[in-house]
């Protein structure tokens, strides 16, 4: 089946959206935007956009019908067959329900069912993401020394601040695996990758206050992903 061209895709949004769409207000830093969603039931906490506005984690959104408050815990940018440009945005989300259930919880393990319907635990997560790097065949042995070495700098920092049960926790943890799964490809995605180092740098702008020995460590990721071939 030939692939359609963004044009196609875009009018072929229209149209879904015409049926079935929802309007949010974006809140973007300084920046206030009303956009058109798609949301997609047969993924949980997940809403499609046209790219035409920037989306970052941490993000607010609005959803006008509701006044329901989400938070962006996740962006994934789907380019035209070409290449050149992201067409939409994938975004992931969590409820301010969400959130409180969470907060109340104790110990490191943080629920975030809103996007994986289990329960997350940083210090997992990053074992396995160094076990990742460890066995990924596609990056050369020096980064993946380098990648494993930050990670496992990264476990012992979030133990030594003790700060594993917050939001920004959960969006650095993760975020860290998408740029593993990314470089581990055949084709890295740049655009994705710098997705990835600017959520990186906005969620630990949030925890600034109470993460005194992480925030080094994700400068250094971030200097990491920036300095990859490009």
């Amino acid at each position: 089946m030939r692939r359609m061209s963004p044009e196609q895709a875009i009018a072929a949004f229209n149209r879904i959206w015409n049926l079935h769409g929802i309007t949010v207000i974006l809140y973007h830093g300084d920046q206030v935007y009303e956009l058109r969603g798609i949301a997609h039931n047969d993924t949980k906490n997940l809403i499609r956009f046209i790219a035409d506005v920037p989306i970052d984690i941490g993000d607010r959104i609005q959803r006008k019908a509701s006044g329901q408050m989400l938070t962006v815990v996740r962006v994934d940018p789907e380019e035209d067959p070409e290449g050149t440009r992201a067409v939409f945005w994938n975004v992931y989300y969590e409820t301010d329900n969400d959130r409180e259930i969470r907060t109340q919880q104790s110990g490191p393990a943080i629920s975030i069912g809103s996007v994986h319907g289990s329960i997350f635990n940083v210090q997992s997560h990053l074992n396995n993401t160094i076990q990742h790097i460890n066995t990924a065949t596609s990056m050369e042995e020096e980064t993946r020394r380098e990648f494993a070495a930050l990670v496992k700098r990264l476990q012992g920092a979030f133990m030594v601040d003790g700060n594993e049960d917050t939001v920004d926790a959960q969006i650095i943890t993760t975020t860290v695996e998408t740029v593993v799964e990314e470089l581990n490809s055949p084709k890295p995605d740049k655009k994705r990758l710098k997705v990835s180092a600017e959520g990186l740098a906005k969620a630990a702008g949030n925890i600034a206050a109470i993460a005194p020995t992480v925030i080094p460590v994700i400068q250094q990721i971030i200097s990491f992903i920036d300095k990859l071939p490009k």
